[in-house]
Order: structure tokens, then sequence, then C-alpha cells
């Protein structure tokens, strides 16, 4: 957070100071204009302080932990999750580095924000994006088509449904008048 810090100073230096301030990544390109107004709207609304970004973890079993160099794991896997199904096991959430938000104060003084009044913004994990490699790019570009066709498809889902329910109101509109 220091290059928030030097930006807020930079910014006070120019006469500028906000309320709040966003971090976002452009590694994480697919947050859109939408999700970042959500997240503000949930911090204002339960009067915290700083608000950050997490999805639903889409790790197996929900373990995800290091492994010892010599790869021996007798008693790695957690006993209290030993025997349960997946199903039965309670909901992880992880980072996923898309928003970052919080009050000028936090960002000015590079306080640590997992010590204000921090809240967890939900982010759909169609939209969880990292790019650090190129894998990370190929699936992130996948995950953006197949975003931009589930849209196309709800607007074409939504047009039907509106044509078919005025078809309908005509149709029973003319039977009235039989």
């Amino acid at each position: 957070m220091d290059t928030m810090q030097y930006h807020c100073e930079e910014l006070e230096w120019w006469g500028s100071t906000y309320d709040y301030v966003i971090m976002h990544h452009a590694t994480a390109p697919l947050c859109d204009e939408s999700d970042i107004r959500s997240a503000f709207k949930t911090m204002v609304r339960n009067d915290a302080d700083f608000i950050i970004s997490m999805c639903k973890s889409p790790i197996a079993l929900n373990v995800a932990q290091p492994v010892p160099e010599d790869k021996w794991v007798k008693g790695w896997f957690p006993k209290e999750y030993r025997g349960l199904n997946r199903q039965e096991l309670p909901v992880r959430y992880e980072l996923d580095n898309n928003i970052y938000m919080g009050k000028w104060d936090i960002f000015k003084h590079n306080k640590d924000y997992w010590e204000s009044k921090i809240m967890m913004y939900e982010m759909p994990i169609e939209k969880r994006a990292d790019i650090d490699t190129e894998d990370d790019f190929r699936w992130a570009e996948r995950q953006f088509v197949m975003n931009r066709i589930r849209q196309e498809n709800t607007i074409i889902s939504d047009f039907i449904k509106r044509i078919s329910e005025r078809a309908w109101g005509s149709i029973m509109r003319a039977k009235n008048y039989e």
C-alpha cells in the first residue's frame, strides 16, 4: 500500500482529498463498474471503513495449505473434515484481488486495513481473475467471453419473454372481442 500512501500525499499536496479511495489492480480485468458501485454502496450502507472483495473458494474440500518439502503429508488433512462430504463443509472464501476500497485516512497513513472496520464484498466467482501468468491471461480471456455470452443470452431471453407476454396479451384481448 506504499504506492497508495504516496498518491494520497501527492493529491493532498495539490490540494485534493477524498472521503474514499479504491485500489483496483489492472491484473483483475473482469471486475466492472457495477461491482465497484455495489461494493461502495455495501461499505457505506454498513458504515464500514474498508471493504475487500472475496469469492467463494473453488478449492475442493476447502483445504489449501503448505506441504512439507519432503512431501510426507501424514496429519496434513484437518481431523474435523475427515469423513465428511465436501457439501457438508463450511463455505470458504478467498481474496480475489479485485477491490480494495476504504476511507482516505487508511490509505494515507498506510494503516493495516485488516484492523479497521473491514467487511467482505462477495464477488461472483465468474469475475474472479488475477492475471500473473500467460495461463491466467488465457483463463481470464475465456471467462470474459463466457461472461459476455451469459449477458447476451440474458438479453435475448428477456426480449423473447417480453415479446411472448405481449403476444399472449394480444391473443387474450382478441379472444375477449369475439
